[in-house]
């Protein structure tokens, strides 16, 4: 049984902790090479990109698309 709860334990680690179509309240907190904002979420800091975002700001976003290591996201409000 140990391996089948090391899998499962796995697979629940690598679930991105979104989904498409989440909307959330995020904080920029770095900028990519092309200058998307980049925010963290939970406590895995999965990483969401955010074009036309300024460093330090505080937005509402909705997911756009979700790959197993990051995400994109679309700003709805500032």
């Amino acid at each position: 049984m140990r391996f089948h709860e090391d899998k499962v334990r796995d697979e629940i680690i690598k679930k991105p902790p979104v989904s498409e179509g989440d909307t959330r309240e995020v904080k920029i907190v770095d900028k990519g090479e092309e200058g998307d904002g980049i925010a963290k979420i939970g406590e895995s800091n999965f990483t969401v990109i955010i074009p036309d975002t300024a460093l330090d700001e505080k937005v509402k976003i909705e997911i756009i698309g979700v790959k197993p290591t990051f995400a994109f996201g679309e700003k709805i409000e500032s």
